[in-house]
């Protein structure tokens, strides 16, 4: 296998240098997630190259599109967002779902396609995958994690921690108008 050139390593981070564009999500990396350790890898290489400090010419626009996955991958992801000197853009095309829900109130602007839908909930452990000596291991990092997850929801949204935590005890969905009059998102926008 040949090395890849510079631009198609660009590629390979699902960023375009020229549009200082981001994709976040409408893939599955080897992990088997839309937001597993290969997208937050990316994403974070990415938000690093592209970020130049803000001024009004050095807006890095991410666009997502993503079903969730791990909330640690995320939390990463939305950690580098937030850490970013450079105005962010963050849009939603399809859905955002789960922790890509988290990953969207990190940016400076909110933005949602008309046909896109948001969904919130308290996430779900994997199947078959869980120790049962590590049970209140799993129990304590959940509740923390929860705690983040509604922390993170109400910062700029109507709904306060408490009011996120009645709406996540199922999956809560939104279309883009419903979050827009949450104020999850700024505006809807093409």
């Amino acid at each position: 296998m040949s090395k890849p050139t510079s631009l198609e390593h660009l590629f390979d981070l699902n960023m375009d240098v020229a549009t200082k564009t981001i994709y976040i999500g409408d893939q599955y990396g080897s992990d088997g997630e839309d937001i597993g350790p290969k997208t937050a890898s990316d994403a974070i290489k990415a938000l690093l190259y592209l970020d130049k400090g803000k001024t009004a010419e050095n807006t890095i626009k991410i666009l997502l599109n993503s079903s969730g996955g791990s909330v640690f991958d995320g939390l990463a992801i939305y950690d580098a967002i937030r850490a970013c000197k450079s105005f962010i853009h963050i849009h939603v095309i399809g859905q955002c779902a789960s922790i890509a829900t988290a990953i969207l109130q990190a940016g400076d602007l909110r933005t949602a396609s008309p046909n896109s839908w948001l969904m919130v909930h308290n996430g779900q452990a994997e199947d078959g995958k869980i120790d049962v000596r590590d049970v209140d291991s799993l129990k304590f990092i959940t509740d923390r994690h929860k705690e983040q997850y509604y922390a993170i929801l109400s910062e700029k949204s109507l709904l306060t921690p408490q009011e996120w935590e009645e709406k996540c005890k199922t999956d809560f969905w939104m279309s883009a108008k419903d979050a827009e009059d949450l104020q999850v998102i700024d505006r809807i926008q093409f």
